[in-house]
This record gives structure tokens, C-alpha cells and sequence, in this order.
């Protein structure tokens, strides 16, 4: 059966959107259901930008959000928190009123569009069969690298790696360069996911180099290219990439090597699958499930069958693609880092100067960047199975391929759905702190989150960030400025906050949150935390000037 041009879309579409549907729970999606009451870890982040970004004025840079840890300021970029879908809410907001959470539409959309780019791959590789499609659709969308990003709305957006590979295919191909397309790809990407956009420019820069070593491209297309490079760099600007090159604001972070990629993962399946084996004989580090890139057992049949029956095809493949190879092995190699584990053996160690690793901690999570070579390892094989091997031994083949890989998520998909569809634990009491915000205009937190925090269970560092991120997405959900923000890199000037304690005045109109543990940092604070000006919350003290209700004990509920 052969497609005609409309049905890769079709296809894609309806494989993502089923498979999308029976995981995400509707409330979810309309982001009025029970997770969202309370939402489990970084989604509460995504939560507390998208209520101070959508009630805003509009400012420039477009993502500025200066409520967000003032006093330097934050930006939705900070967060991670999906920049492309607050600015969509955000203009829905201006023109009819009404504010609408994006981030359970978005994960659906991914879904669909995950079916219909990884079509789009085997359509691109010249391969038209309607089997084709769907075991194409299957695969790219029971992954578990993807269906595991549960709490990563922005970076679970992988579709897009599927995209340029996609568009890479289809300029190898027909030798030309699609300069709307170029852009608009490279401008979405900027709008999702800083780690997507590095993949997504590489390998477009790798398609350009293919094409141009075939056939040397013309002044009007080099000035085309320099176009979209303008246009992506203008728009980077425009929402406020800027700030976070410089200064305080800066994208270093630690980690590189710790949330790295570890090849065992490749083919050995994480225990929530079927079992086993522990994750402590598949991780090196605790921070290696950021590159967990099991494939799927239906995807390792579909490699393995292309290397035995295709063999032949392989190297001359790999010698007209040799740009993509060389991206896609760099892509491996930064994965792994310069910290190397084989399952929970460290086989390898790497030397690299101050510099280069300031430079790699841009990229801390460097196992993320496995996700394109696993990617086109599997859709690849698959389009190569399709287009040269034996029809009547290749449809056996992915039949059994796609229903092991559908068979093997379900458990993944249960635990998805059942993640989405409930709240977390209130660790606070939510309706004592918002009775104590109210009247406020602004909350000060000392220390602030990238500081040192409000720790209230060191001990426990889940019930810690649930009980900071709750009483900051109260205040969020309140609209009262804050100089805390939650984020994986540091956009707090922690000297110049540090000096508050020396002279701990209080204004009118802000709420004070003191960690405990830290009042006996000076003699000044220590006698305000004993003033009658504050009163203990268990989780911290909370200060101010206007007369401050006595806590109640032990009745922490939602709002």
C-alpha cells in the first residue's frame, strides 16, 4: 500500500493523538484537573511562570518577567517553562480575557506531531508504504525516551529533532534549501528548549554541508542562509536570550558529567518496563536518567534486522551522509561526557581544561543529546528495511517490532496518566499562607531558592522543593512579586542578598519568609525572627509589619 502525499500526516496524526489521549487524562490537558491543584515537581515551576508571564503588561524583551525574583528580575526562559506556549496563552489572554494553561495542550500536540514527523522521516527517505507510516508513528511515539519526560513539558518537545531530521532528509534528497521552513524550524525551536535548539541547528548545519559538497550553492542562497541565521538570532533577542549570557543571568551550571548519558541504556530497559533490572546497574551516576535512551525492544529489532539483512547498504549510506554521522557521533560522545560509565562501572575519564568545562556546564544535562542518534538509529533502520529489504520478510519483522514496543509501554503509559491525574501532598497549608499574603503587594524569601532556600525538611529534599514551590505558586496565583525563583541555573545575585541580614528592615506592604536555620546569621535577624513581628510555620517564619494571624497547627490542606 502506497500513501499519497496528504496521508503522512493523517497517519501521524491519528497514531499520536490516540496514543497521546489514552495517556493524558483530560484535565490534564484543559489544565483544570486535579494535578494541576497541586502539581508534582517542575511542573510547578511551569505553573508559577505562566500565572505572573499571562497577567503581566507586555514588555520587552517579550519574556521579561521582572515580579519573577526581583530584584534582578526573571525571565520564562529562567524556567524552562515552554516559551512558544505562554507566548500563544499570553495573546489569547490580551484579546478575549480569558487565560488558558498551555501545558497539557502542548503535551498533546507533541504526541500528535511526534507521529507525524517521524512519517515524515520514511516519507522523506523515499519510502511510501501506509505500513511504513504507522510502524514509523509507533515507534517515535512509544519511546521512552519521550514518554518518560513527565516532568518536562518544554523538553519532551521532540518532535523537533524529528523535524530537522526529517528536513535534512528532504534537502539531501531533492538539493535544494526550503528557506521558509528553515526558519520557521530554527525560530520554533528557539521558542521551546534551549537543548533542542543546538540539535535542531546542527543538524540543519549538517544538511547545508551534504547539499553544499554535492553541488556548490549560489550567492542567493548563501544570502538566504544568512537571512534565517538574522532572523533566529533577532528573535532570540527579542524574547530575551540576551540575559542569559551575561551577568548573573548566565546559562553555566554544574553537573556536566553527572547528568550524562551511559551507552548500557541504550538496550537494556529501565525497571519500570518490566522489572528490572535496577537502574543501580544501568546508572553510573544518579543523575544519568537525563540519557536514558532505551530504544524500545520493538526498535532494537527493527536495528538489528537492518544490520543483518542491509548490511551492504550501511557504509555507503554512512559515506554520502558523513556530515550527519559526524554530528550525530558528537552529539554521542558529549552525551557520555568526559565522565564515562558503562552501567554502573566509570571506564573512562577525561581531562578537560577549566574553560571547556565552564563551557559544557551551558549544557549541563548532556546526556539529553543522545536523543537525536537514537532517533535516527531507529527511524532510519526502519525506512531502510522498507525501501531495500523483502517485502515478504520485512512486514513480519515490524508487525512483531511494533506490537512488542506497544506491549512494553503500557506500564510506562499507567504511570504516566496516574502522574498526571493527581495532586501533590500539600506540605504547606496553603489557605493559612494565602490568608498571610493577602494585603501584600510582594513576598521577600530569605534565602532565596538558588541561596540556599527555605529548606524546610533538609532532610527530605522532595518535601523541601514541594513545600517552597507551593507557597511560591501561591503567591504567584495571588500576582504579589517575589525575589525567589526556582530554576536550574543561578539568576540570584546571592552577595548582594547575603548583605540583608546586616540591617534586616522591613517595609510595608511585603511579606517576610526566613529559613529558621539561618535567623542566627546576625544578631539583627535573630532579633526580628524573636519579635512579635513574626510567627512560626514549622516550614519557616513568616514577618511582617501588619499584624500576621497565628498558624494553624497541623491542617495543611489544597487551595
Amino acid at each position: 500500500m502506497n500513501m499519497k502525499k496528504g496521508l503522512p500526516v493523517v497517519f501521524g496524526a491519528i497514531v499520536g493523538g490516540v496514543l497521546g489521549t489514552l495517556v493524558l487524562p483530560v484535565g490534564f490537558i484543559s489544565g483544570h484537573g486535579t494535578g494541576w491543584s497541586l502539581p508534582w515537581h517542575d511542573l510547578n515551576m511551569y505553573l508559577i511562570t505562566w500565572e505572573y508571564y499571562v497577567h503581566d503588561q507586555w514588555r520587552f524583551p517579550l519574556l521579561n518577567l521582572p515580579a519573577m525574583g526581583y530584584p534582578e528580575g526573571g525571565n520564562v526562559l529562567f524556567t524552562d517553562a515552554l516559551p512558544i506556549g505562554q507566548l500563544v496563552s499570553k495573546v489569547i489572554h490580551s484579546v478575549s480575557g480569558h487565560a488558558i494553561n498551555p501545558f497539557g495542550w502542548w503535551i498533546l500536540v507533541t504526541y500528535v506531531l511526534q507521529g507525524v514527523m517521524a512519517v515524515r522521516i520514511v516519507r522523506a527517505a523515499g519510502v511510501r508504504s501506509v505500513y511504513a507510516a504507522i510502524s514509523a508513528a509507533v515507534i517515535a511515539t512509544a519511546f521512552f525516551p519521550f514518554m518518560s519526560r513527565v516532568w518536562h513539558v518544554a523538553v519532551s518537545s521532540h518532535f523537533m529533532i524529528l523535524w530537522a531530521l526529517a528536513v535534512y532528509l528532504e534537502i539531501t534528497r531533492q538539493r535544494r534549501l526550503p528557506i521558509g521552513e528553515l526558519l520557521a524550524l530554527s525560530v520554533v525551536s528557539i521558542l521551546v528548549n534551549a537543548y533542542l535548539v543546538v540539535m535542531v541547528m546542527l543538524l540543519l548545519a549538517a544538511a547545508v554541508i551534504t547539499v553544499s559538497k554535492e553541488r556548490a550553492l549560489s550567492r542567493r542562497e548563501w544570502i538566504q542562509l544568512l537571512v534565517v541565521i538574522l532572523g533566529t538570532t533577532a528573535v532570540a533577542g527579542i524574547v530575551g536570550y540576551g540575559a542569559l549570557l551575561f551577568g548573573v543571568h548566565s546559562l553555566e551550571g554544574e553537573g556536566f558529567g553527572y547528568f550524562s548519558w551511559n551507552p548500557i541504556t541504550l538496550i537494556v530497559p529501565p525497571p519500570l518496563l518490566w522489572g528490572h533490572p535496577s537502574n543501580a546497574l544501568r546508572f553510573g551516576t544518579g543523575g544519568q536518567y537525563e540519557g536514558d535512551s532505551y530504544i524500545g525492544v520493538g526498535a532494537l529489532i527493527i536495528v538489528v534486522g537492518s544490520l543483518v539483512f542491509l548490511r551492504s547498504h550501511v557504509a555507503p549510506a554512512m559515506r554520502r551522509h558523513w556530515p550527519l554521522v559526524i554530528v550525530l557521533i558528537c552529539f554521542g560522545a558529549f552525551a557520555a561526557s568526559n565522565e564515562v560509565y558503562i552501567g554502573r562501572f566509570h571506564v573512562l575519564h577525561i581531562h578537560l581544561p577549566p574553560a571547556i568545562l565552564k563551557a559544557a556546564g551551558m549544557f549541563r544535562s548532556s546526556g539529553r543529546f543522545i536523543w537525536a542518534p537514537a532517533y535516527a538509529l531507529s527511524l532510519f533502520s526502519l525506512a531502510a528495511l522498507f525501501k531495500w529489504g523483502r517485502r515478504a520478510l520485512v512486514v513480519p519483522i515490524v508487525l512483531i517490532a511494533v506490537v512488542l514496543q506497544l506491549y512494553e509501554v503500557r506500564r510506562l503509559g499507567r504511570e504516566v496518566r496516574r502522574t498526571y491525574d493527581s495532586a501533590a501532598p500539600a506540605f504547606v497549608n496553603t489557605a493559612q499562607v494565602r490568608l498571610w499574603m493577602l494585603g501584600h503587594a510582594r513576598v521577600f524569601q530569605f534565602p532565596s531558592w538558588g541561596c540556599g532556600g527555605l529548606s524546610a525538611k533538609p532532610e527530605d529534599p522532595t518535601v523541601s522543593s514541594l513545600s517552597e514551590l507551593q507557597i511560591n505558586l501561591t503567591a504567584a496565583r495571588l500576582g504579589l512579586a517575589t525575589n525567589t525563583v526556582y530554576t536550574s541555573r543561578l539568576v540570584k545575585d546571592c552577595g548582594a542578598e547575603s548583605q540583608w541580614p546586616e540591617k534586616p528592615e522591613m517595609d510595608d506592604g511585603t511579606l517576610y519568609l526566613l529559613n529558621k536555620r539561618r535567623v542566627n546569621t546576625t544578631a539583627q535577624l535573630a532579633a526580628l525572627a524573636n519579635s512579635s513581628r513574626c510567627v512560626d510555620a514549622e516550614w519557616g517564619l513568616v514577618c511582617s509589619r501588619q499584624h500576621l494571624m497565628p498558624p494553624i497547627a497541623n491542617s495543611p490542606e489544597q487551595q
